[in-house]
Order: structure tokens, then C-alpha cells, then sequence
């Protein structure tokens, strides 16, 4: 029962409840995990572990640079400071999933195995709404906003770990069918809507992937992953979203020219808003402007249109200026001191995922603004080679 609870938890840390009449009930889940991690933090004196220090002081940092900036120089009152915070502090959750794992009350390689079970009946689910044209009314049960939400609203990040997931089980099965299998999940992620920042940052994952693990790539396996490539680009040249795909990088590249001939209206809004960032991050360069509480955003900013997350690595110094940038560094190292041959293929996946995280925050800066995902795998990866759970790739 304990592994299909935090199956739920590690489900809603992946968002897949983002936009949907369950949001706020996943979040409240969360942060009761949140609450239980700070509990064990004290309790169970895990403030003596090195790996839960990091977090807490990692998350604590974050939090106490936003509601410090914030209220000083936005005069954001204390409390709309604090609740700003509220995705930073569910990085918190990830010490109590620490605590069960080391006391074995969790077998964290059944839950990644139905977490990879659930991601299959989401991806059907996801084409069918892209072939579908599904769509429903969200209202938000905090400001009471309406949206519509279709197939390009859905989170996609499980569909994201899936194929990085299979890629590593590839990696360390030389079994093809998990080619297959990363072509069908991507495929079904870019159906309804393509997505520029998904395709490059994969790619590059997969580039990496092949370089840090060069010994295991045989000149076979290489062709395999090309021939795996071809295939996907492929179907998606001989289909009608190939306009689009050549649209919206053809739009990305005019980034560099004049921005009056700017059509796609999502690299205008966030030039816009990289402009905006950026001034605010020359005020304060050091801590950043602090999160904003979205009910006080038009008090404090102004009516613009203005999402730190839009924007990635400058939305991070706009944030949490050089602190932010700071913490950016300290999650790589901890990425680049993994002892990457010495994980099994779940491991292995979690450790590309890291990776490709990383890479995507250049983008999103959801490692900065959104910490728990990112705690959850290292943390994970660092308990099993700690407690000799797994044996090394070679």
C-alpha cells in the first residue's frame, strides 16, 4: 500500500495533474510530503545525513532569497512572499521519500516500474486527445480563472522520462524494441502541437547520452539510434505537421533579426518578457526580485504579461539573480560527480533524466523554480549506490 501512496506523490511531482479538476488536491498531497520531509529532518535527525543537508539548504535557500527580495523590494507583504514559494517548498517533500527508502519501507524499483506503466496509459490518453481534439473547461479553484484546455495544456514531462527511460534500458539491454519504444512516446508528445524546446533538448540528451557512454555505443548501435531518428523524422516529414515544425524553428531563428517579422506570437511575448527580466535583474543582481504571488502580480509589477518560467535561466536571475545562477551550478556539479558506471538501467534513467533537466531549464528553470523533481531522482540514484542496491554498469 506504502508504494502505490508514494507512486501518487511521485505521479503528481511529474505534474500529471497539472490543469486538471485534481490539481489541488495534488498539490495538498504534496506538501503534507513536504511537511512529513521536515518533520524527519528533525525527528529522525536526518540533518546529520550529507545528502539531506544539501536539500534542506538548497530549498531553504531558495525560499528565504525570494520572500527576503520580494518583500523588500516589492513590498510584497510577508505572507504572499511565503505562499510565492509554495513549488520551492514542495522540494522538501523529497527527505521523507529519503527517510523511507533508507529504512526499506519502499521499494523504490516497483514504483519506478509502475510509474512507467502509468506513463503508457497517459501517452494513449495523450494521442487520443491529439487525434481527438479533446479539450474541457478548467477552472481554477484559486482565482477562479477558466481556461481550455487541449491536448498541447497536458504535461508531457512523464512522456519526457519515459523515452530517457528506455533510452538507458536500451543502453543497457542492446535490446532495439526499446528504440521502438522511444519513438512512439515521442511521436505521441508532438501529435497535437510540436514543441521546439522539447525536440532540441531530447536531442541533445541523446547526443550526450551517446558520448558519455561511448564505450557501450558499438558502430551498430549507433546506426540502430540513427535509423531510429530517420524513422521519426520521417513519419513526422510525410505528415501535415511537418509545416509546422519548420515554421516555428524558421520563427525561432528570426529571433536574431528584425522583430518586426516576428509571426509566432510566443517569441515576441517572451522577448518581451526577457527584456523586462533583465532590466529587473540589473536592479538587483545579487538576490533577484523575489517570486511574485500570481494575485499580486498587476499590484507589484504592473498589467503585463510577465512568467519568470517563460523564460528560463534569465527568469531564474530575475528571481533569484546570482544565488539562482549559483544553485544552477551546484545542481550540475552534483550531476557531474554521479558515478554514472556504477548504476543499473533505473538508475541509469534517472541519471539521464537529471541531465536532460538540466539542459531544459536553460529554457524553463524548473529546477530552480520547481526543485522536487530534480531532488527526487538524485536522491534516489544516491541512496541506491549508498546502500549497495545495485551493481555497477560494467
Amino acid at each position: 500500500m506504502r508504494n502505490y501512496l508514494v507512486l501518487l506523490y511521485v505521479v503528481s511531482v511529474f505534474d500529471l495533474f497539472y490543469l486538471t479538476p485534481f490539481s489541488l488536491y495534488a498539490d495538498i498531497y504534496i506538501q503534507i510530503f513536504s511537511l512529513l520531509g521536515l518533520l524527519s529532518f528533525v525527528l529522525f535527525k536526518l540533518y546529520k545525513k550529507v545528502v539531506v543537508r544539501f536539500v534542506f539548504i538548497a530549498v531553504m535557500t531558495l525560499i528565504l532569497t525570494s520572500v527576503l527580495s520580494s518583500n523588500l523590494f516589492l513590498n510584497q507583504d510577508l505572507l504572499s512572499s511565503l505562499i510565492a514559494t509554495q513549488h520551492v517548498f514542495k522540494g522538501f517533500s523529497v527527505i521523507y521519500i529519503y527517510y523511507l527508502i533508507e529504512k526499506k519501507k519502499i521499494n523504490i524499483d516497483k514504483i519506478i516500474m509502475l510509474l512507467i506503466n502509468v506513463m503508457w496509459i497517459y501517452t494513449l490518453f495523450i494521442v487520443f486527445a491529439s487525434l481527438t481534439d479533446f479539450s474541457f473547461v478548467f477552472k481554477s479553484p484559486v482565482s477562479g480563472n477558466e481556461l481550455l484546455i487541449t491536448a498541447n495544456k497536458f504535461q508531457k514531462d512523464l512522456l519526457y522520462f519515459g523515452q530517457i527511460y528506455f533510452l538507458a534500458k536500451y543502453l543497457t539491454s542492446k535490446k532495439s524494441i526499446n528504440l521502438f519504444f522511444i519513438s512512439i512516446i515521442f511521436i505521441s508528445t508532438q501529435l497535437y502541437d510540436i514543441q521546439r524546446g522539447d525536440i532540441i533538448f531530447l536531442i541533445l540528451t541523446f547526443f550526450i547520452t551517446i558520448y558519455l557512454f561511448r564505450r557501450y555505443f558499438s558502430a551498430f548501435r549507433i546506426i540502430s539510434l540513427g535509423f531510429v531518428s530517420t524513422f521519426i523524422i520521417g513519419i513526422l516529414a510525410f505528415s501535415e505537421i511537418s509545416e509546422d515544425i519548420f515554421q516555428k524553428f524558421n520563427q525561432a531563428t528570426l529571433v536574431f533579426s528584425d522583430e518586426k517579422i516576428i509571426q509566432d506570437p510566443s517569441i515576441f511575448v517572451r522577448l518581451n518578457e526577457a527584456v523586462f527580466a533583465l532590466d529587473g535583474f540589473s536592479n538587483h543582481p545579487f538576490t533577484g526580485n523575489g517570486l511574485i504571488r500570481g494575485s499580486k502580480k498587476t499590484e507589484l509589477i504592473g498589467d503585463i504579461y510577465f512568467y519568470p518560467a517563460d523564460i528560463g535561466i534569465i527568469g531564474v536571475m530575475y528571481s533569484f539573480g546570482i544565488i539562482g545562477l549559483y544553485m544552477l551550478i551546484k545542481f550540475f556539479r552534483k550531476i557531474y560527480v554521479i558515478d554514472r558506471f556504477k548504476l543499473n538501467f533505473v538508475s541509469l534513467g534517472l541519471y539521464l533524466y537529471l541531465i536532460y533537466s538540466f539542459l531544459y531549464s536553460i529554457k524553463d528553470g524548473q529546477i530552480i523554480f520547481q526543485p522536487a523533481r530534480f531532488l527526487l531522482c538524485y536522491l534516489i540514484i544516491y541512496t541506491a549506490i549508498k546502500l549497495n542496491n545495485i551493481k555497477r554498469l560494467d
